[in-house]
């Protein structure tokens, strides 16, 4: 059963870049590994690109909404690691909500870099995630 969608412009001065379509109260993108690590990010292009070494999750925006929250709250992972966009105030003012909410759960770590992660090779992914 279709839950939800999303599309993005191919053009890039469109804002939104994104449009998500949803019947259901809270939609996100998952890809699961067995690890107490999960990276959070905004886009499914780059969770799925991040699953190849972590668990992720994808927002379908730069904000987590309070049933994400706990969803994630009921699971098993200790180690959050948050790689947003870091391009506009918003984005910026949203991860540390996010990551403030998340120190409750374990540990938190933010990437900040001028490259989304489905921009970087598998190598330089690699480094950024596990802190190198």
């Amino acid at each position: 059963k279709l839950r939800g969608y999303q599309l993005r412009s191919l053009d890039a001065v469109d804002t939104p870049k994104y449009t998500t379509e949803t019947n259901i109260k809270t939609l996100y993108w998952y890809s699961g590994r067995v690890s107490d690590t999960i990276v959070i990010v905004e886009d499914m292009l780059s969770a799925m690109r991040v699953s190849k070494f972590h668990s992720s999750i994808a927002l379908l925006s730069s904000g987590m909404s309070a049933d994400l929250y706990a969803i994630i709250g009921k699971s098993y992972y200790s180690e959050f690691i948050v790689y947003l966009d870091n391009d506009n105030a918003q984005v910026k003012k949203n991860q540390l909500q996010i990551v403030n909410k998340l120190k409750l759960l374990g540990n938190v770590r933010i990437i900040k870099s001028d490259k989304d992660p489905k921009e970087l090779t598998d190598n330089e992914l690699s480094e950024v995630l596990n802190g190198g």
